[in-house]
């Protein structure tokens, strides 16, 4: 459920390449600007999204009690507990897209 950051998404929120109409300093500065965030942003290193199953299995193995059931690890808790953490996640996940 967690994603990566995309380079694509990220060169697309630079905007349009700026016109270069004039040959001013200005507009070749903003060119060389844009072209060079593009590079800096085309050579960043990718980092793998945390798979959201392998984050609540470590959660689930670390934090007690349960955030949502507020039990100690037990029968009760155990068998839905993975669960918990993934509705906790995926609610925020969904909050954070919202604020977009």
């Amino acid at each position: 459920m967690f994603s990566q950051i995309s380079r694509e998404a990220a060169i697309e929120a630079l905007g349009e390449r700026p016109a270069n109409w004039t040959n001013s300093p200005e507009e070749v500065q903003a060119v060389n600007d844009w072209d060079s965030a593009v590079r800096a942003i085309q050579s960043a290193p990718s980092v793998p999204a945390v798979p959201l199953d392998k984050l609540c299995e470590y959660l689930n193995s670390v934090i007690y009690p349960c955030i949502i059931c507020k039990e100690s690890p037990g029968p009760q808790c155990n068998a839905k507990r993975k669960g918990c953490w993934n509705r906790v996640l995926t609610k925020w996940m969904e909050e954070q897209d919202a604020a977009d």
